[in-house]
């Protein structure tokens, strides 16, 4: 969590987040408060808006590897403290590899940071609750008393978690822009929308990893993508991220198979509107 003058800036990690901070820094000023990828304080304020970046969770994934593969980030480090280094093979055989390993409920202990508590990894995918970690106040206790994808929803719902506003990592600028647009009479801009848009059109800083740079998401097999779909439903049912859905053949979607509640879950209404 960053906090600036009356927002709350929801950085979930590798969803664009030093992009974002570079362009709320000029608009905004520097932060009143620096918790990287931290969740909401205990007792937030009521007054302040709540901006969450997201990502779709195959380019996520790929991005979580990437760093990994460059010996960088606390999932990394987790997964090496449990003796899981090999995981990380930077070629498209090791990427597939490791999502297949990131997409067992089994393997939560190992990938920690919150992942293993409750049974909230048979609901949920890794990105997914890395996500919801952020997004909702008092995700620890959701979270872990999730009973099954329908009880996450329905909580979810009741607890009326509504972020302010969505970053989609595909349209960060855009989306940026247009936040700050819609709530410019909330926030203590220090400079024009039209010189805000500008700054965010200029040369971005270099924030890229140097492993697995030839890996990519469209050579990982359908049943995988198939996996990442059941498995992340959130990113897909939740905050509408459908733009993303995998490219696969009409044999592999036929396996997308309502679990439980999940398809009285596809008919109701998504937690937060379209991204603006």
């Amino acid at each position: 969590m960053i906090a600036y003058p009356g927002l709350y800036f929801l950085d979930v990690p590798k969803t664009g987040t030093t992009r974002i901070r570079d362009i709320l820094d000029f608009a905004l000023g520097p932060p009143v408060d620096l918790a990287p990828h931290r969740p909401l304080p205990r007792q937030p304020d009521r007054g302040y808006l709540r901006l969450l970046s997201v990502r779709a969770p195959l380019p996520l994934y790929l991005s979580l590897f990437r760093y990994g593969c460059d010996g960088r980030g606390r999932l990394y480090h987790r997964l090496v403290a449990a003796g899981q280094g090999a995981l990380y093979t930077p070629d498209q055989d090791g990427f597939a590899h490791w999502l297949a390993w990131m997409m067992e409920p089994r393997h939560a202990d190992h990938i920690g940071l919150g992942y293993g508590a409750g049974v909230i990894a048979r609901q949920i995918g890794f990105a997914s609750h890395m996500t919801l970690s952020l997004a909702i106040p008092g995700a620890r206790g959701v979270l872990a008393r999730a009973r099954s994808q329908f009880d996450l929803t329905a909580r979810l719902s009741r607890r009326r978690l509504r972020p302010d506003g969505l970053i989609r990592n595909s349209h960060l600028e855009a989306d940026l822009i247009a936040f700050l647009s819609c709530h410019a009479d909330r926030l203590p801009l220090q400079h024009s929308i039209a010189q805000i848009s500008e700054f965010a059109q200029r040369e971005r800083r270099p924030n890229a990893s140097r492993g697995g740079a030839d890996i990519t998401t469209q050579a990982l097999p359908d049943t995988l993508k198939v996996r990442v779909r059941q498995r992340d439903w959130p990113l897909y049912d939740l905050f509408g991220s459908g733009e993303h859905l995998p490219q696969i053949d009409t044999a592999a979607r036929a396996q997308i198979v309502p679990m439980g509640g999940e398809e009285r879950l596809r008919r109701r209404a998504p937690l937060v509107p379209e991204p603006l």
